[in-house]
């Protein structure tokens, strides 16, 4: 019952949140303008320990929100609804349809993706959605937290570079999204 209750609350909140663009932005409210626009970014997090195993239980913030619940200890994998070029990719946190407010023409906004676990610490990437991207974007980033600064040089997944799909308007799938 408690489980129910907390999947509720959780789903509540995400939808509350995910709507939460941040930041401001020139748009004068001009009838007839395209903006604000909204684009929505699919995000898959691989969130692993030092070992390469799922690093559950870690929050997850997007823009200073804390999004949809805990990292799992298991690893899933990019079905046939997500991306065909992804497909297979193991992640244990995702969130999909993330609004990201465009409020006018040429903005870029940087957002700041942060995993934490108590016990294995932090880790930031920075995510780049601008104007000119399609409505939809999917982005992967893979974390590897526990890496102290001596060891960040052996690991080539110590620092959380983003990687992006955009698929054009024409992409079938994209059009579904």
């Amino acid at each position: 019952m408690k489980k129910t209750a907390r999947l509720i609350l959780a789903g509540s909140l995400l939808t509350l949140l995910a709507g939460c663009g941040g930041g401001g932005g020139g748009y004068d409210g001009t009838m007839g303008s395209d903006y604000p626009k909204s684009k929505y970014v699919t995000f898959y997090l691989q969130v692993r320990d030092p070992y390469g195993e799922p690093a559950g239980g870690a929050t997850v913030e997007i823009d200073g929100f804390r999004v949809d619940g805990l990292t799992s200890y298991d690893w899933y994998a990019i079905g046939p609804d997500g991306p065909p070029e992804w497909e297979g990719w193991a992640y244990n946190w995702a969130v999909e349809d993330y609004r990201v407010v465009i409020y006018e023409p040429d903005d870029v906004r940087r957002l700041r993706v942060r995993v934490a676990r108590r016990d294995l610490g932090s880790q930031d990437a920075w995510v780049t959605i601008s104007d000119l991207d399609p409505r939809v974007v999917y982005v992967r980033i893979v974390f590897t937290l526990g890496v102290g600064p001596a060891q960040a040089g052996a690991l080539t997944s110590a620092v959380a570079e983003p990687e992006y799909l955009r698929p054009l308007a024409s992409d079938p799938s994209a059009a579904s999204q």
